[in-house]
């Protein structure tokens, strides 16, 4: 009978509270919850029925893999700050955007091991479903990582820090743009009183016809036919908001370059 993998979570953040629940249910052993907010720490912690710290000098040093799952700004400080580990044993990140290599001063086994999928705490996401982008600097640390997000997911992928990087902007795009655009629909509805569920429908259809791809293909709007009256009415209408008519303009005229005729 095979030991647990035991897993030490550095960060107890958004990423930490699913993966590390996810990571218990196919039977790893969460060692230890680290976050510099002892709150935090200590509520992940109970919930994983572990051991929690504040101190990375308290990170215990007999976990098979840590996992690094704060936010990319913090990486480099904090892994500064662990300790040394034995051989053998693997220290990764759940970034999309920082490179792997920033793991390579201090450890031999290293890697990335990205959920390419958006978390917030106390909404429910399905982990066997979320595409795992992942490397290891060496063949031990990429057997290891792409076992462990196998048994997590039916999607799994090795890509390398350029190819993740790419990855994280996509989803940039089609996640935190999108939802930003549609956060000003409703507040442009909301300021005049209006309805923004009745938007519901077609947020609905939008996103099916996305998921199917022949995303360019499927492009429709006044900025496709080149209507320029009617986009200056919609410009009129956000005279007040130049951050809303600037996104507008700067959104209208890469829909035009990309359906221009060629010359």
């Amino acid at each position: 009978m095979h030991n647990p993998i035991r897993i030490t979570s550095i960060g107890s953040g958004n990423v930490a509270w699913h993966i590390t629940k996810a990571l218990k249910n196919i039977g790893c052993e969460i060692n230890q919850v680290y976050s510099k907010n002892k709150d935090n720490a200590l509520n992940l912690a109970l919930r994983l029925n572990c051991d929690h710290t504040d101190s990375l000098y308290q990170l215990n040093t007999n976990s098979d893999l840590y996992l690094i799952m704060i936010s990319d700004d913090a990486i480099s400080d904090t892994v500064r700050e662990m300790p040394e580990l034995n051989q053998g044993q693997i220290v990764a990140h759940t970034s999309g955007s920082v490179p792997s290599t920033v793991l390579s001063h201090k450890y031999e086994h290293y890697g990335s091991f990205y959920p390419l999928q958006t978390f917030l705490r106390n909404q429910d996401v399905d982990v066997s479903k979320v595409p795992f982008l992942v490397y290891g600097n060496t063949p031990e640390a990429l057997r290891f990582l792409r076992m462990t997000a196998t048994k997590l997911s039916s999607n799994v992928s090795e890509v390398n820090d350029y190819e993740r990087l790419h990855y994280h902007l996509s989803a940039v795009f089609i996640n935190n743009f999108t939802n930003h655009i549609a956060c000003i629909a409703d507040q442009i509805l909301d300021n005049n009183k209006l309805d923004s569920s009745i938007l519901s429908p077609l947020i609905k259809t939008t996103f099916e016809k996305i998921s199917k791809g022949n995303t360019c293909k499927n492009q429709t709007g006044p900025a496709k036919r080149n209507d320029s009256k009617l986009m200056e009415k919609h410009l009129h209408l956000l005279k007040g908001n130049d951050s809303w008519k600037n996104v507008y303009k700067s959104i209208s005229d890469s829909i035009k370059h990309q359906y221009e005729d060629p010359k």
